[in-house]
């Protein structure tokens, strides 16, 4: 089974009124696991 490349949440993902903390929980998430790859992000 081939591993699908890390996406991180849509940018517009809002929790409790912050549209951007999901996505980078995420990003952080993904790179202290190392399952980040060559995901570019700024």
């Amino acid at each position: 089974m081939a591993e699908e490349p890390f996406r991180p949440r849509p940018r517009d993902y809002v929790i409790d009124s912050v549209p951007w903390i999901a996505r980078m929980s995420d990003k952080a998430r993904a790179h202290f696991d190392g399952s980040i790859g060559d995901y570019i992000y700024p």
